[in-house]
């Protein structure tokens, strides 16, 4: 009696999507002279974009997993969602990121009053956000929308992206104003705290996208 050991195929990350989010906020300090709370400030909008798309693949999503209940493992199986759990996965996933997202924008004024630094909106950062926003756009056309994947993927993967983009800006915060306040507010430090913010954001999406492969049994 031989065992299935069931794989998936983890997809290539869009390196130039990434590599242009990352370039942002450098050409933010080179340019218009950013400081660390600024950049914060745009990854923060980030996260807001992303949260839209998601919630766009999740109103879209045809399917659910299903728990076995016998040994709790997901997913059981794949079933049609019905429309009242789909809005119920919206609204928790909605309610769990604008609470997580209140708390970041407390760190971030904290850690920019530790640099004695001010949080501010402006021209420059709303037109990179905007920049972002497209970018995402074209992202999801492109993988999601023209192939149509959110028809064959559970409505729990893509809340999944979610939860991991709430760690993910926690790391970032945390991690990259620990970076900054032991270098130094510098580029040479900024282009390490970018750095890190990249490499995270990458593994977690790259993490969520995994979960939606179907397994090859």
């Amino acid at each position: 009696m031989s065992t299935v050991i069931k794989t998936r195929q983890i997809p290539d990350l869009a390196w130039g999507s990434v590599l242009l989010q990352a370039i942002i906020p450098i050409a933010g300090v080179l340019l218009w002279g950013w400081e660390v709370s600024t950049i914060l400030v745009l990854f923060w909008l980030e996260s807001i974009i992303i949260w839209f798309f998601c919630c766009i693949k999740m109103y879209q999503a045809q399917l659910v997993a299903v728990q076995d209940p016998a040994t709790g493992a997901t997913p059981s199986e794949l079933m049609p969602i019905t429309s009242g759990k789909r809005w119920y996965y919206l609204l928790i996933i909605t309610l769990i990121f604008f609470i997580s997202a209140t708390v970041h924008w407390f760190l971030i004024n904290k850690l920019a009053d530790s640099f004695g630094e001010l949080v501010v909106f402006n021209r420059e950062i709303l037109f990179a956000a905007l920049f972002i926003f497209i970018i995402q756009g074209i992202d999801y056309f492109q993988k999601y929308y023209l192939p149509k994947i959110f028809k064959t993927t559970a409505i729990n993967s893509f809340s999944t992206s979610i939860f991991l983009r709430i760690f993910a800006l926690q790391y970032i915060i945390l991690g990259g104003g620990r970076l900054v306040e032991n270098i130094g507010n510098s580029l040479f430090s900024i282009v390490g705290f970018v750095f890190l913010k990249t490499m995270i954001s990458c593994y977690f999406n790259q993490y969520a996208e995994w979960l939606k492969q179907p397994a090859d049994g």
